[in-house]
This record gives structure tokens, sequence and C-alpha cells, in this order.
């Protein structure tokens, strides 16, 4: 789940209980993300102001990228970034890592004892291809342990909001095999939960069930609280981000 704080943000209480990091998911009260000033604001929010936030350049893809400084930002097209923080990177700069967000699955991962964060977007197409698992190996390369990763799964767009055509929700049973949690019809409608996709693939690779924290608050739903891309018109739409960041020595 995910607990909204007063100062507009939400946070996993999962992710709360390992001290040394801040993480956040922005509301509409925080504004569009799309645009810098509302960006910084949200960082000083977070304590982080003094940080330098990378955002990749999405493209609705599985490809995860390993950040070794902040050059890195121009050339991490990907819908996932890993960052490590322990004593052996001899990383001077404060960098928060984080991803845009307007009804896709926003996963962020934490290694505590190694140091090592990640986070990635999840489309369809994302999840598909398996990002999620994408993102596990990437911060496992970086000495990450999976017995000891923390994953959110941010608010994203539930299965009540999220219709879809039918070959895209057989594409999803096939793979998964005929489980009505995934993917189900309801008078002619194809409904499919990516969210409960990446939860299949975190346990697949070995992320223990209570080191995962899944949100059930739904972009589309909660219209006060978050922007959705499908719900919303040009006029209304605008992003949200989550991030991560190591502030502790």
């Amino acid at each position: 789940m995910a607990i909204k704080q007063h100062d507009g943000i939400y946070c996993s209480p999962l992710l709360d209980m390992h001290p040394g990091f801040v993480h956040a998911y922005s509301t509409k009260m925080l504004g569009d993300m799309r645009n810098k000033k509302k960006r910084e604001y949200f960082l000083r929010v977070c304590g982080l102001s003094d940080y330098s936030l990378i955002l990749p350049k999405q493209v609705h893809g599985s490809r995860v990228v390993t950040l070794d400084s902040l050059k890195d930002h121009a050339i991490a097209i990907a819908d996932g970034l890993v960052l490590s923080q322990s004593p052996v990177s001899d990383r001077r700069e404060k960098i928060a890592i984080a991803v845009r967000i307007a009804d896709c699955v926003p996963l962020l991962f934490v290694d505590p004892k190694s140091r090592i964060s990640g986070v990635a977007h999840a489309g369809w197409r994302g999840t598909f291809a398996g990002i999620a698992t994408n993102t596990v190996r990437a911060m496992e390369k970086l000495g990450a342990h999976t017995e000891d990763i923390s994953v959110s799964i941010g608010p994203h767009i539930g299965m009540c909001c999220y219709d879809v055509p039918r070959d895209r929700a057989q594409m999803f049973l096939n793979a998964y095999g005929n489980d009505k949690k995934i993917a189900y019809n309801d008078n002619h409608l194809w409904h499919l939960d990516i969210g409960y996709v990446n939860y299949r693939q975190l346990l697949s690779v070995g992320i223990r069930a209570d080191h995962i924290d899944v949100s059930t608050l739904c972009t589309s739903c909660q219209r006060a609280d978050f922007y959705s891309y499908r719900r919303d018109t040009k006029a209304t739409f605008g992003e949200m981000i989550g991030l991560v960041a190591f502030c502790g020595t």
C-alpha cells in the first residue's frame, strides 16, 4: 500500500522501515512534474533540494541503465535506472533517481545493506517484456542480493479502470496462465492488472513476498490525488514522479 503524507506525497510503509534513504510519489497537489520548478519544489518537499534529479528518457520499453555518474543522465534512454551508493563506489554526487508516471506502474527498489537503489516505469509493454526482472538483475550485477531488496509498487491504473483489447489480455494470460487476477472479461470488456503482473515477476526472481509493497490506489479512480493519462484531457493532464535517494552515511 501507499500512505499519503501531509505535504502532498505518498510513501510506502515498507520502504519507510529502512533508514538512510528517501522515497516518495508526487501527487496533483504538487503539480505537473513536466515543469522544472514543480520538480524542484518536489525535491525540497522531500528534503532533497541539494540533490540532482535524474530521470530517464522513457520509451515504454524494458531497458535498464546503470548509472556511473551524472554524465549518464544524457544517455539514459530507458525505463529503468539503477545506482550504487555503497562505500566502494566512492560516490560524492548527491543523486535522486526517478521515473515519470501517469497510469503506468512505478517501481522503487532498494537494497539497504548494499546501498543500491533502482527505479522503473512499467507500462504494459515494459511489463510484458520484464522490466521488473531486468531491474533486479541490474541491481544484482552491482552487488545487491535479492533477499535484501525491498520494492514498492506505487500508485497506478487499477484493473478496475484498465480495459484493454482482447489480444493484449490474451498475451498476458498465455504467458502467466489463466489467472483472473491478471486479466478477466466483464461484459465484453477485458481488464488487465499490470501491477499484479509486476508483483508476479518480482516473486519469480527471488524477491520475498514480505519485501514487496503493492499500492491499491488507482490513478484513474483517485482523481483528486493523481493525474491519469487515460482519464484526463490534454488541458488537465500532468505527470507525477516516483523517486528514491540514499541520504544516510
